[in-house]
């Protein structure tokens, strides 16, 4: 039955609140190495969603949603936190620095829908020596 299962995306989006969180308030305690290391952390929990052998639309999807929102949070909540005079530009840009998705990137992920797909639904009723019907 794992293979009707779906990604951890809950787990995800959880874990990410959790670090920007503690980025936040890392940043309004003046703890600037703290607050990029959460936010950093985020970032890495995008690269599980991406950096796989077989990315799928979900996977893809939850990438983009939790990049998302480490932007919104991290302009809205993060930076505006810090003290004056600790905003180095510099060291957020790297989490911030939006990345271009070109065609062959979405037809990464669709391959990775069909080999999923594949492997979980279609070869398992096509190889059981038992009765389906």
């Amino acid at each position: 039955m794992d293979r009707y299962s779906f990604i951890p995306a809950r787990l995800a989006k959880e874990a990410s609140n959790a670090l920007l969180i503690e980025a936040r308030l890392a940043a309004e305690n003046g703890d600037v190495a703290i607050a990029i290391e959460s936010a950093e952390g985020v970032r890495g929990l995008t690269r599980i969603f991406s950096d796989i052998e077989s990315p799928t639309l979900l996977t893809g999807t939850v990438q983009m949603l939790i990049q998302l929102e480490l932007e919104k949070r991290l302009f809205s909540d993060i930076l505006p936190s810090l003290p004056p005079g600790s905003r180095n530009a510099a060291a957020w840009e790297a989490l911030v620095n939006p990345q271009v998705y070109s065609p062959a990137d979405f037809a990464r992920l669709i391959r990775g829908d069909w080999s999923v797909t594949f492997r979980q639904w279609i070869l398992p009723p096509i190889l059981d020596s038992g009765e389906l019907w």
